[in-house]
This record gives C-alpha cells, sequence and structure tokens, in this order.
C-alpha cells in the first residue's frame, strides 16, 4: 500500500508512480524530491522543476542543483538531484558538493524565479508580449560550456571545470535543456524577440507557472 495514501486521497491507495512504470521508478513510496532515483535524466529534470518551480516563482528568486548518474553494484544506473541552493541573479549557481562514491556530475539545473521583464512590441505587424525569462541566458550557456566570462575580460572554467547538461526551468512553465556537444539552429519561438537557438524549445510545459507570464504562460498549474 502507498504509505503516502492519507495524505493523497484522491489517489487509490495501491496507485504506483502515476501509473507509469516506464518512465517512473520509486522504491520508497515516499514523495518524490532530491535524492529520489529516476530512470532518466529527463525525468529527474522534470521533477527537479515540480519542486522547486513554484518556489521561485513566489519567492522571486532562483534555485539551482546538481544532477548525477548513480552507478549501483549490479551495474545498474539511475539518475538524481541535489537539494537546490538558493540565488543567483541571473548567474547559474552550480552548487559546491562533495560527489559522492559512484557518483558522476552530468548536468546542473536552475529556476528562473518570478515574470519581471515581461514588455510588449509591436512584431510582425502586431502587438505582441516578449521576455528573456523563458530562454538561456548567454551566461548560462558560458557556465555550461565551461568558459565563464572574467570580470575584466577573457574566460575561466566553471567550479567543475569541465563542460555539463544544463536545465532551466522558467516562469511560464517551460523545461529547456542545454548539450554543450550539440548544434543548435537558430528558430522563432513565441515571446523570445528575434531568432534564438533551438535550445530554447521547451521539452516540458507542465511545470509552476506564474500568472504574470499572461499571453506566454504555457499552463494554469498554480504556483
Amino acid at each position: 500500500m502507498d504509505p503516502l495514501a492519507e495524505k493523497y486521497p484522491n489517489k487509490m491507495p495501491y496507485h504506483y508512480v502515476s501509473n507509469n512504470p516506464i518512465m517512473r521508478i520509486d522504491p520508497t513510496g515516499m514523495e518524490d524530491g532530491p535524492g529520489d532515483e529516476f530512470k532518466t535524466l529527463e525525468d529527474a529534470a522534470i521533477d527537479f522543476g515540480k519542486e522547486y518551480n513554484g518556489k521561485s516563482i513566489k519567492e522571486a528568486t532562483e534555485y539551482s542543483s546538481n544532477f548525477y548518474e548513480v552507478k549501483k553494484k549490479n551495474g545498474d544506473s539511475y539518475f538524481t538531484y541535489g537539494e537546490a541552493s538558493v540565488g543567483g541573479g541571473g548567474i547559474v549557481n552550480m552548487p559546491d558538493e562533495e560527489v559522492k562514491d559512484g557518483y558522476t556530475l552530468v548536468a546542473n539545473g536552475h529556476t528562473h524565479g518570478e515574470e519581471d521583464n515581461l514588455d510588449a512590441w509591436e512584431h510582425k505587424g502586431k502587438i505582441q508580449e516578449f521576455t528573456n525569462t523563458n530562454n538561456f541566458s548567454d551566461q548560462d550557456i558560458s557556465v555550461y560550456n565551461n568558459a565563464v566570462d572574467k570580470i575584466g575580460g577573457g574566460t575561466q572554467p566553471n567550479k567543475f571545470n569541465k563542460k555539463i547538461k544544463g536545465f532551466v526551468a522558467t516562469p511560464n512553465g517551460s523545461l529547456l535543456y542545454y548539450d554543450p556537444d550539440q548544434t543548435y539552429k537558430d528558430v522563432e519561438i513565441k515571446g523570445i524577440f528575434g531568432l534564438t537557438p533551438s535550445y530554447n524549445i521547451p521539452i516540458y510545459t507542465e511545470l509552476p507557472s506564474d500568472p504574470n507570464s499572461k499571453s506566454l504562460r504555457k499552463n494554469k498549474i498554480d504556483p
């Protein structure tokens, strides 16, 4: 029986992983969150977004977690993420954690806080809303490429001194993904002014979202 059945009376008491055992695992039956095991990196990132994007929007601050691939003694592996650190201010914060035995750092995820930069311009003859909060910043991409801009010029490595995959949860309820080893074409995306790299196309749009995103909001999930 689900050990959280009393907390969620609207669910069946024997309802396992939302009836999706292909994509999800839940060895303990407890709530998802940091430290849980996920079959794919994307599943872990979606869970991170569900866990922290609402808090990020309500508190108007950024959250950031590192993601790991963990090898078991039997040769199997799973993905997980750590407790998020708070803060950011436009520059992705990669938490300072000691990597455990069997853990390999593979990605970082962060949130962008609330929608505080929505604007409307005439574009292609129509009034449209735009913002820079629903896409990776240039600084985010520099961090994930291990080439962070230094004050005074030049670049320096990120704190792990290696390229790393990145996720960002945005105020409009989207999750974005960047792989530094992939090549991305420039495309048009609603809400981003002009052409932008295709890594700004959401891979998931059911995270808690900010009502202040207005027409750019992807869903009506209350933060």
